[in-house]
This record gives C-alpha cells, sequence and structure tokens, in this order.
C-alpha cells in the first residue's frame, strides 16, 4: 500500500528525531560516517531529504512530502537541511506535518 505524503513525513521526522540519527551535507551516513545512499542497508544516519527518502515507499509520494516541506522551509530540503540546526528542521517537520494533516 502507498503512503501518504502525511504518513511520510512522519516516518521521516522520526527517523531522525535523535540528533544522532541525523547528518549534514549527505544523504546518509554509516557508522563509520561514510556517505552512503539513503536506502543503503548500513545507513543509520539521515539528513531530511535522505529520511524522506528512506521513509517513502515510491518516489511520487517522496517529491510530495518534498515539496510540502520546502513551502514551509522556503527553501530545498537541502539547502534547509545544511544551513540549519537540526531542531530547526525538526520544527519545519512538525510544520509540514501539521499542515498536510490539515489538507486531509
Amino acid at each position: 500500500m502507498t503512503r501518504s505524503p502525511l504518513e511520510t513525513l512522519q516516518n521521516a521526522r522520526e527517523l531522525i528525531s535523535d540528533q544522532k540519527r541525523w547528518t549534514q551535507k549527505a544523504f546518509a551516513r554509516d557508522a563509520s560516517g561514510n556517505v552512503v545512499d539513503s536506502d543503503d542497508k548500513a545507513a543509520v544516519c539521515f539528513c531530511a531529504a535522505g529520511a524522506i527518502t528512506k521513509a517513502a515507499n515510491n518516489l511520487h509520494v517522496a517529491v510530495r512530502a518534498r515539496h510540502a516541506f520546502r513551502e514551509v522551509a522556503r527553501q530545498s530540503v537541502l539547502d534547509f537541511n545544511d544551513s540549519h540546526t537540526h531542531a530547526e528542521v525538526l520544527a519545519v517537520f512538525d510544520l509540514a506535518i501539521e499542515k498536510a494533516r490539515a489538507l486531509q
């Protein structure tokens, strides 16, 4: 069953809710800090975009979830993630989730 953008945003936020599971300047990293793809089984931390990709179960849903994040952040997910704090990224997820929930 296809996840909704709301479910994807919620799952992505949960994935990086612990700051140890969040990163910048890479979609994902392994336990040694090496850059890996977000769908790599060795990935242990993710940027916001990588978390959305990991949480989505298809590309269309990932694009819609990234768009919802971008509407709140007013810049791309990657740019926002790499230029803001972990707390700020989570706050944008919270607002995007709230907005997506209101649209259902």
